[in-house]
């Protein structure tokens, strides 16, 4: 009996979870931040260690205008995590307060990342991507191409170069 209740509390857990994240979608993609990151704030405590939360709710700070709030997040978790992407939006942030040495000093940190661990290439390239920071994106894939001979960015490179308007090097590429 013991079982069926821990399971029955399991899985109603799952789902307050679930109508949470997408109560909090709803409100961050009308808009209302202010709503979305109660949410958000919630499920990141709830699940701390899940980038998709905190990443929803970076953005919802930076809608709100609450920079340093965003700022001192993302701090926090690439102290524990200690991924590299986390420089991405650090940069992002500083960006989003038009302090472009501080963001580009935060995409140097990530894109050096690469040049030290190129199997970071992916990561950090689909997050310079998700950022509309092609060329950064493009760097990066270049990089960990470089570095690590058995990896093929040769695609990402050639989407990225027609999304850039270089055409020419976007057939260029896709035919390598």
């Amino acid at each position: 009996m013991k079982k069926i209740y821990t399971y029955l509390f399991f899985f109603c857990s799952l789902i307050a979870v679930a109508q949470n994240e997408l109560l909090a979608q709803n409100y961050f993609d009308k808009g209302e931040f202010d709503k979305a990151t109660s949410l958000y704030e919630e499920l990141d405590k709830k699940q701390p260690e899940n980038f998709y939360f905190t990443q929803k709710l970076v953005s919802c700070y930076q809608g709100l205008k609450q920079f340093d709030k965003a700022e001192k997040l993302l701090l926090s978790k690439k102290e524990k995590s200690n991924q590299p992407t986390f420089f991405v939006e650090l940069g992002y942030n500083a960006q989003l307060q038009k302090n472009q040495t501080k963001a580009d000093s935060y995409y140097k940190k990530a894109i050096d990342a690469v040049t030290n661990q190129p199997n970071y290439a992916y990561q950090i390239g689909q997050a310079f991507e998700q950022k509309s920071l092609l060329q950064q994106a493009y760097n990066t894939y270049e990089i960990g191409q470089k570095n690590n001979s058995s990896m093929n960015f040769d695609y990402q490179m050639a989407l990225l170069q027609g999304q850039m308007g270089n055409f020419d090097v976007m057939v260029v590429k896709l035919l390598d």
